[in-house]
């Protein structure tokens, strides 16, 4: 364990699990990605952390090795890590967290859920993304009405759907990789197989609604994940046939899900892009844009891991 500060530098092995979920929890800022659980999956158990004073403020350090170099990453199927308290964040805290990082991490490169500046002793760069946030707390009328005309015109049809819940994440992902992983050639075989494990794990722990939506012969047309928690649906991962384009399913699927869960859930997070036809297809339903930022470190003059 390392001590500089009030900041420890705990290895895996010596985090309290019970009392960092329980802290994510409680945290104003937290986020589905910094629970215990999603990250020793994502991250294979390879996965340390920052920690000021007695678990007040923490941030989770995904890390790989190679080539012998240490390095913090952003893993996939993971959109904003960073620090995470029951308190308000202060606005140096990222400048100090950064510049006590252990020497053995020689680069970093980490998405994180504040827009803050970071003045560190150390390199350190900033690039703001966009993420997308609609407000579900109010009447299905009032939410309808805030869709742009291009969202509801496509929905004018009286397509003969039907949403349901499914355990059979197997068939979502496998779905996706039919029709849609091109759109993401550098997600393998393995990242999907780590999802798949994780949306399982999700859905032990009660965060996590899987959708199929259906035609009327039965054949799922548009499917996804929602991860669950901090009163936010999270639109993590979703797939949608070649004939479920024609007939934007996908449209249904979002438009349903929100019929069915608004009562339920106070925000529903797209998990925004900075592509722009991504960004247009969410801004069509009146999602309005929530920022944060991907911060990097090096500490050797060429990035080797690239």
């Amino acid at each position: 364990m390392f001590f500089s500060m009030n900041i420890f530098y705990f290895e895996n092995r010596e985090i309290d699990k019970e009392r960092w979920d329980k802290l994510i929890d409680d945290a104003p800022n937290g986020r589905i990605y910094a629970y215990s659980w999603y990250l020793d999956v994502l991250a294979e158990g390879c996965w340390d952390a920052l920690i000021w004073g007695d678990y007040e403020y923490v941030m989770p350090l995904p890390w790989r090795c190679k080539f012998g170099i240490y390095y913090v990453y952003t893993p996939f199927f993971v959109q904003q890590l960073g620090i995470f308290s029951r308190n308000e964040i202060p606005q140096n805290l990222y400048a100090e967290f950064l510049d006590n990082l252990p020497c053995k991490f020689r680069y970093l490169e980490l998405s994180v859920n504040l827009d803050n500046e970071i003045a560190s002793k150390k390199a350190t760069t900033k690039k703001i993304r966009t993420n997308y946030i609609l407000d579900i707390d109010k009447s299905y009328e009032e939410i309808r009405n805030g869709y742009k005309p291009s969202a509801r015109n496509k929905l004018k049809k009286k397509e003969d759907f039907l949403l349901q819940e499914t355990t059979d994440f197997e068939k979502i992902i496998s779905d996706y990789i039919r029709d849609n992983s091109y759109l993401v050639p550098e997600i393998k075989k393995t990242d999907y197989e780590r999802l798949n494990k994780v949306m399982k794990k999700a859905f032990e722990e009660k965060h996590l609604i899987a959708c199929k939506l259906t035609d009327k012969q039965g054949e799922i047309q548009a499917s996804c994940f929602f991860l669950i928690s901090h009163h936010r649906a999270y639109h993590l991962f979703s797939s949608q046939t070649f004939m479920g384009k024609k007939i934007h399913a996908k449209h249904y699927l979002i438009d349903y899900f929100i019929q069915k869960y608004h009562k339920r859930i106070k925000k529903y997070d797209f998990a925004g892009s900075d592509l722009p036809g991504v960004a247009e297809f969410i801004k069509k339903w009146g999602a309005t844009p929530e920022y944060y930022s991907t911060i990097k470190l090096s500490r050797f003059p060429v990035n080797l891991l690239k």
